[in-house]
């Protein structure tokens, strides 16, 4: 079942949790579901934690082996920075704050890295371009 089928007051599974990811509900942060685990198994608060970037406090009565439902899984807050690429690709969305303001410079650490600069568009909600593996150039701004 899709994590926007699911009630409130509905246990998680693993494929749930899975589904909003995909769908930009949460950020994962762990193995979804972990290796040798059915995906139609339901999750403890446990595993929550160790799956999806959520906060704790609506946690905070369970047990860490109690099954979750849908209303005690919420989202971290957080800002997110556009960031446009300096080659002319796809923007990019991070949740470092840029510490320069617009132009700050990021980069994307590989063989060849890849740049970006940000361009002054912030959200509050979950990007689809939301990159955890970006970092901030310090001291930087705009492409090199």
């Amino acid at each position: 079942m899709s994590w926007a089928g699911l009630a409130n007051n509905q246990c998680v599974t693993w494929a749930n949790l899975q589904s909003a990811v995909n769908n930009n509900v949460f950020i994962q942060i762990g193995l979804i579901p972990p290796t040798g685990i059915p995906s139609n198994r339901e999750i403890t608060k446990t595993d929550a934690l160790s799956a999806v970037d959520i906060q704790s406090a609506p946690l905070a009565g369970k047990t860490n082996n109690q099954l979750v439902v849908k209303s005690n899984l919420v989202a971290s807050a957080y800002t997110y920075y556009q960031l446009n690429h300096c080659s002319g690709g796809p923007a990019a969305w991070t949740k470092i704050t840029p510490v320069l303001g617009t132009g700050q410079r990021y980069v994307l650490p590989s063989g060849s890295p890849v740049f970006y600069y940000y361009n002054g568009i912030s959200q509050t909600t979950l990007p689809a371009g939301y990159n955890g593996s970006i970092q901030i150039v310090s001291g930087q701004t705009y492409c090199p």
